[in-house]
């Protein structure tokens, strides 16, 4: 079994919970194993989101943080708050 068929093995059991993520990051997840979501943020540039629920942070600075198991629920919280940074640091570091 490749990483990829593993990746959409475990989008699949956690389709639940990426349903609010919207249809493209879904498909992104499904085809590729991983969403690359582009943030409008003076602190963070991106956010990378596996199928197997690994969160990497890309800072604007260029710094990265990688988060195992992070909920995909939280992952839309976040893409849909008003301030990607203030939402890290009110939600997300030192938490995860």
């Amino acid at each position: 079994m490749t990483f990829l068929d593993v990746a959409v093995e475990a989008v699949e059991g956690i389709a639940g919970d990426i349903l609010g993520l919207g249809e493209e990051i879904v498909g992104q997840i499904k085809s590729r194993g991983e969403a690359y979501i582009p943030l409008e943020s003076q602190a963070i540039s991106a956010l990378q989101y596996r199928g197997d629920r690994t969160l990497t942070i890309n800072f604007t600075d260029g710094r990265r943080y990688v988060i195992h198991n992070f909920p995909a629920l939280e992952l839309e919280r976040w893409i849909n708050a008003e301030s990607a940074g203030a939402y890290f640091n009110a939600y997300v570091r030192g938490k995860y």
